[in-house]
Parts: structure tokens; C-alpha cells; sequence
């Protein structure tokens, strides 16, 4: 929740629809709509999406990391099996900060073909009065199978809209 309202501090600066952007020395595609902004390199993530600022709101964030892992292919199996470590981990997470999980999304993989596999995990949280949906993704693609990861934030106060926004943004994505 801390880092929601840091990214809607830093992030201030109006971005044009960028359709391809070098991350990390990574070649990727995202459709961003024009209302949305982006940041490379804040707090040491390399890429930050955000939806549009409102006064007085939070605003949906997605998080992009390219990874230096190229050449895998996860096992769904063995990795539908981790859903529990997930759950615990996040579920410490959100105690921590006196919080409740409302709902665990149930891990899910699926293949496109602009991404050779698609691994997601997710669950809703409340911090106080707030209400949080968070995404957990690991793409692999490319000719080199690079592992890419993204993580979502959508408070529950910012526009329906943007939650259908950030979920076309992270369908669009391509590497390569």
C-alpha cells in the first residue's frame, strides 16, 4: 500500500501512448493508452505503468521487470502446487500491516501467441477502509524464452475502467 501512494507521488510526468519500449536493454511492446503514464526506474523497478491520476485517488499500477532468465519453460503442474506458498506468504504479508485477504485467485497458465506461456497468481486484500486487487505474472517469450515479470495493483477506488486498461495493457505485451 506504501508503494501505491509513492508511485502516485513520483509519478508526474505525461507520457505519450508508447507502443515499444527498452527496458533493461529489452525490446517490449505494450498498447498503453494515451491517459496513462510511464516511469522507468523508479525505486529500482524498471518499468512502472499508471493509470490516470484523479485528485484525491489511487491510481491502478502495473510493475514490469525483465529478468535475466532466458531458455525456461515452467512445469504448470509443479508450479500450480506453489498456490499455497503463495497464499501463505502473502497472507503474512497482509497481516503485517493489519490487513485482510478477502479472496485468493486460483493460479492460472495459459498461452498466447505473442507469449509462449503465461503464469498468474492473485488475490484481493483490505488495508483499513481500502480495498486492493494484486496480480502476480511471469511471462516467458521471445526466440530466447525470456522470463519477464509483472506485477498489477488495482485499488478498488480507481475507475472500473482502468482495471479493463490494465488488463488489455498486459495482454498486448510482447517481447522480442
Amino acid at each position: 500500500m506504501i508503494l501505491v501512494w509513492v508511485f502516485s507521488a513520483l509519478i508526474t510526468v505525461v507520457s505519450a501512448a508508447e507502443k515499444s519500449i527498452t527496458v533493461e536493454g529489452q525490446r517490449i511492446r505494450l498498447d498503453i493508452p494515451k491517459t496513462w503514464q510511464t516511469v522507468k526506474n523508479p525505486l529500482g523497478l524498471s518499468l512502472v505503468v499508471a493509470g490516470p491520476y484523479e485528485r484525491g485517488k489511487k491510481r491502478a499500477i502495473l510493475s514490469l521487470v525483465p529478468t535475466t532468465v532466458q531458455g525456461v519453460s515452467f512445469d504448470s503442474k509443479a508450479l500450480s502446487k506453489e498456490q499455497e506458498a503463495y497464499q501463505k506468504g502473502r497472507t503474512e504479508w497482509v497481516k503485517k500491516y493489519r490487513g485482510n485477504v478477502l479472496e485468493f485467485f486460483p493460479y492460472q497458465f495459459k498461452s498466447t501467441q505473442l507469449v509462449h506461456e503465461v503464469h498468474a497468481f492473485g488475490y484481493r486484500y483490505q488495508l483499513g477502509s481500502k480495498n486492493f486487487e494484486e496480480r502476480t505474472l511471469y511471462l516467458i517469450c521471445g526466440p530466447e524464452n525470456r522470463l519477464f515479470h509483472i506485477k498489477t495493483l488495482f485499488p478498488e477506488e480507481a475507475k472500473p475502467e482502468q482495471k479493463k486498461q490494465m488488463e488489455k495493457i498486459v495482454g498486448s505485451f510482447k517481447c522480442g
